[in-house]
Formats: structure tokens, C-alpha cells, sequence
């Protein structure tokens, strides 16, 4: 389940960073909605950054916890 998670936010990370390449192709003339699209990004790039650190911190756990596991099943079987 909690493998699920850190999966999706994987994928969406990389979508994000995708659709997130398109405002840098496509340059709005109008200096206002310029502005306002400059703004939507950085606003979206914060919200990115957010969840990929929140999928990396998952990862990790994940990983300390599959290793307390493992340790605990050598010392029962040791």
C-alpha cells in the first residue's frame, strides 16, 4: 500500500516535470498574463518540489524500515 504511494508520486513527478516544459516553449506576448503564467509555474514548481521530497522521505522509510525487517528476522533466525 504504502509502496503504491511513493509509486504514483513517482509517476506524477514525472509528468509534472513534462508538462512543466511547455510554458518555457510557448512565450506569451502580453506582459500581465506573461507575469500571471510566470507566477502559475513557480507556483506549480514549489508545489512539485514539495511532492517529490515527500515521495523521497517515503522511499527512505520504506527502506529503513524494510532493513529494521530484515535485521529482525536474522536475529530470530540466528
Amino acid at each position: 500500500m504504502e509502496l503504491g504511494f511513493v509509486a504514483k508520486a513517482c509517476a506524477q513527478v514525472v509528468e509534472c516535470r513534462r508538462v512543466l516544459r511547455w510554458p518555457y516553449a510557448v512565450r506569451e506576448r502580453d506582459q500581465v498574463k506573461r507575469e500571471l503564467c510566470e507566477y502559475v509555474r513557480g507556483e506549480a514548481e514549489a508545489s512539485l518540489e514539495r511532492l517529490h521530497r515527500c515521495a523521497e522521505l517515503e522511499t527512505k522509510c520504506l527502506c529503513l524500515d524494510a532493513g529494521s525487517a530484515a535485521e529482525n528476522v536474522r536475529g530470530v533466525q540466528g
